[in-house]
């Protein structure tokens, strides 16, 4: 447990006044306008996975949502803060199948990532192959994913590190009639898929014995131990009368799993649902969040792994009078310090039930407090899965919540929730890149060191409720100036440190200790012209990748929407916007000439390609003209900014490196 300094006693003060403004900062739902009309149908009411990834790759975060017995729904981000519905084109559909949980990884170490959804009522699981260009191809059946069973969640992890992701599934009950709770006849082995190459597997979980036969709604690949390899928790349903959770130690270099949840205090016997995960007292080892009916345990890590101890009710995490689901650690406010987010919804019905979803803000000591109404997510409908992720590229998460309801009923429909937080609070993502392990980097441990501060976070690989979020690692960096050293200890021990990685960026960290920016633009061309991005010339509209360094050695990988008009009249053509100096070390002057009078605005995109300041539209009589950026009134970091002229109906750009 971290030792609570007078600096983390005066943050904790500094929280009470945070709370008293929290009616400012709050999280506003947008499911409507982003088109996430998009229901899971399931008569038991277990089913309600949603799973972010980005598809595509173009640094923006797709939704897919998984529909039960209703077709699932793919959302792929337009990047304006709107969605465009690709479920047909893209394959992924699936209406011949119930749909239940969902996690995404890449299988075949291609670059872009591939989905496994799970099923129930005795059907096989679907694997769907990522094929690079917006379509997803079922592989199931070739890759020997056959086993029929009613499967819950899934985690995919590289347990034998190998290179290749491996996926366990968690399988529940099986039961003549339904309620099924009160004619259960047993529950299904769990399965674990062992990668064998060129996207193919083997169900490994009996020789190994991690076929467990409790009830299982959800998983996480783990390194509890902080020893290079990835154990698992196994979270059961029905603990009381059929198994308890367990806790697996990998023993590797040994081919084999240890059954160490009683020796380390964790296989409690309760009706557990889910599963966050996260290092809440920055002592470098990670704690554990499991959700239930009724009281939650949070268990804290000992000693990098020797023991555990139940914290919930210590610190009001317990959430007793609810039916909890997914859970998630995240900071959601860029304090620095990890905050708990928690799906509820009923699943009997009693009197006692509280099913608010719930929101609780960690501190600097340690300590959580309760601010769902605060700030906005306090709903009643009946929650199952739960993700948190960046969906508009503000470096604020947004919050998703998947409910579920026995028809199509509008009152239960997958809420979305951005985040509106105001502050000034610094932050990074992290993506990697391996090369020797697994590309996507599971399991990997990444710590932020600042200031005597040690912000450890582990890639995750699924675990929540039938839910994940894929690839990317957000940090919340608070009032912390600058990145002293990024630590990265991928699965297998390789070990590397990092600097000079900026503030408030996208980054990608290679496995080989280098990294690059991601960034996004949009440009706009006239029709006849050819747009220069990277070594390729283009002339027709798309997205289109390209790598470029700058002049201070900064490698970037720039995602540019392109866009090709009509040409206007000739003499709009014929404006040209220079920025002096560039680099600067200062604000930028542009300088452009009219050659009418026009209506203009100016408009400033940081790296990540968000707008991040515009003029009014106004009008300015021809001639010679200059623009401080000064006007825009923003204060200017260290990073490559994009500069807008529109022209009446056209656009000129300039890029301004400022030191």
């Amino acid at each position: 447990m971290k030792t609570v300094e007078l600096k983390y006693k005066l943050l904790f003060l500094g929280l009470f006044v945070s709370l008293a403004n929290l009616h400012s900062q709050t999280f506003r739902n947008i499911s409507t306008k982003i088109g996430s009309s998009a229901f899971c149908i399931d008569p038991n009411e277990m089913s309600g996975g949603i799973v972010v990834l980005d598809y595509n790759n173009d640094n923006y975060q797709d939704i897919l949502i998984l529909g039960g017995n209703s077709p699932n729904v793919l959302l792929k981000n337009n990047w304006d803060g709107t969605y465009a519905n690709v479920s047909r084109e893209s394959g992924v559909t699936l209406d011949h199948i119930t749909s239940v949980g969902g996690v995404a990884g890449d299988i075949d170490n291609d670059g872009d990532l591939d989905v496994l959804i799970t099923t129930n009522n005795n059907q096989a699981n679907v694997l769907l192959q990522n094929n690079g260009d917006g379509t997803f191809s079922d592989i199931s059946a070739i890759a020997g994913i056959t086993h029929k069973s009613w499967s819950t969640s899934a985690s995919m992890t590289d347990y034998n590190l190998d290179g290749l992701l491996d996926m366990y599934i968690t399988n529940y009950v099986d039961y003549e009639d339904l309620p099924f709770d009160n004619n259960l006849q047993q529950c299904y082995p769990n399965f674990l898929y062992k990668n064998l190459g060129n996207n193919t597997f083997e169900n490994v979980a009996p020789s190994l014995a991690l076929d467990n036969t409790g009830c299982g709604l959800a998983s996480a690949f783990s390194d509890y131990d902080n020893d290079g390899d990835m154990d698992l928790f196994v979270i059961n349903d029905f603990g009381l009368n059929i198994e308890p959770n367990e806790l697996y130690r990998n023993e590797y270099p040994k081919q084999a799993f240890t059954r160490v949840g009683e020796a380390l205090n964790v296989n409690v016997r309760l009706n557990g649902m889910g599963i966050a995960i996260g290092d809440y007292d920055e002592d470098s080892d990670l704690d554990y969040y499991v959700t239930n009916i009724a009281e939650n345990p949070f268990f804290e890590n000992v000693d990098q792994g020797d023991f555990f101890h139940d914290k919930g009710i210590v610190y009001g995490l317990s959430n007793p009078d609810g039916t909890s689901w997914g859970a998630v650690f995240s900071d959601v406010n860029n304090d620095s310090f990890l905050d708990l987010i928690v799906a509820n919804g009923k699943v009997i019905e009693a009197d006692h039930q509280n099913n608010e979803n719930r929101l609780f803000l960690g501190s600097a000591d340690g300590s959580f407090t309760d601010v769902s109404t605060e700030l906005g997510i306090a709903d009643t409908r009946r929650s199952r899965g739960l993700v948190v992720s960046d969906l508009n590229n503000d470096g604020l998460n947004d919050l998703l919540f998947a409910s579920v309801s026995t028809f199509r009923d509008p009152e239960y429909n997958t809420i979305i929730y951005q985040n509106e937080f105001e502050n000034e609070n610094n932050w990074i993502k992290i993506k990697l890149e391996g090369q020797n392990a697994a590309i996507d980097g599971y399991g990997t441990h990444i710590t932020v060191k600042s200031q005597n501060r040690s912000l450890m976070k582990e890639v995750d690989g699924g675990s929540s409720y039938l839910s994940h979020c894929a690839a990317i690692t957000h940090f919340g960096l608070g009032q912390l100036t600058s990145i002293d050293l990024l630590s990265i200890k991928w699965p297998g021990g390789n070990e590397m440190e990092i600097k000079d990685v900026p503030l408030n960026s996208f980054v990608t960290i290679r496995e080989d200790g280098t990294f690059y920016l991601n960034q996004n633009q949009e440009i706009t061309a006239f029709e006849g012209d050819i747009v220069s991005l990277g070594n390729d010339d283009i002339d027709r509209d798309g997205t289109y990748t390209h790598f470029e360094t700058t002049d201070d050695g900064q490698e970037s990988r720039v995602v540019t929407k392109l866009t090709f008009k009509e040409k206007p009249l000739e003499e709009i053509t014929e404006v040209k916007l220079i920025a002096t100096p560039n680099p600067t070390l200062d604000t930028p002057v542009l300088e452009y000439q009219l050659p009418v009078e026009s209506e203009i605005q100016f408009q400033c995109y940081d790296m990540s390609g968000k707008l991040i300041a515009k003029t009014k539209t106004f009008s300015q009589i021809k001639g010679n003209h200059t623009f401080d950026a000064d006007e825009l009134g923003i204060r200017f970091n260290s990073g490559l900014y994009l500069f807008r002229l529109k022209v009446e109906s056209v656009y000129f750009t300039s890029k301004v490196l400022i030191y």
